[in-house]
């Protein structure tokens, strides 16, 4: 569990939590397989490879990261805060600009190969996008997928994106156009090309 004191670990399934490392922020946790985690703290990316024993930090990018995604030990891809999307290929210790360039907020893969990036209305310089960005190729290219169904409501303020094996989930924040509050959850179960609203 992460938050503002650090990172905390329960090893009998939730019923305790004990500190784990304390120092930094952290915003972020991405499991890559058993042992292995990222972690996105105060503009550090940390990595440990040891269920928590010990922290490191991988790296510290440029612009910073708000969001990551892990596909494997080395390969990464990360929103930074400007909006963009951003890849590694050595453990998250160097990113460079990954081949999409719209604005994106959301973003997880839901194997090796498939992921999903959701747009950003709120970095107009870069022009707007309130779609989902898709890639079948383990992020070397990306392509505008299905937009998720909104029920007949007008304007997205943003999506928050959940994968899972099979299938991805986006929470559409439908934002103030919509009367403020109005959220619309979908499910695509066929690697972003239709939505089903829940």
């Amino acid at each position: 569990a992460a938050g503002s004191d650090g990172i905390d670990v329960t090893q009998d399934g939730g019923r305790s939590w004990q500190p784990q490392y304390r120092g930094r922020r952290v915003d972020e946790l991405v499991i890559v397989r058993h042992r292995s985690v990222y972690a996105l703290a105060d503009g550090a990316v940390l990595h440990t490879v040891n269920d928590g024993a010990v922290w490191e930090i991988a790296g510290r990018p440029q612009p910073a990261l708000e969001h990551l995604a892990f596909t494997s030990e080395r390969d990464g891809f990360a929103i930074g805060s400007d909006g963009l999307l951003y890849a590694s290929e050595d453990g998250a210790k160097s990113w460079h600009r990954a081949p999409f360039d719209r604005p994106l907020s959301a973003l997880c893969f839901s194997d090796r190969r498939t992921g999903f990036a959701g747009g950003a209305l709120s970095a107009p310089a870069l022009g707007a996008f309130d779609g989902i960005a898709v890639t079948h190729d383990g992020g070397r290219t990306w392509a505008e997928s299905t937009r998720p169904p909104s029920d007949g409501l007008v304007g997205i303020a943003g999506h928050l994106l959940h994968c899972t094996r099979g299938s991805v989930y986006d929470l559409v924040d439908l934002g103030p156009h919509a009367g403020g509050g109005a959220y619309v959850l979908a499910r695509s179960t066929d690697s972003g090309r239709s939505w089903k609203p829940i």
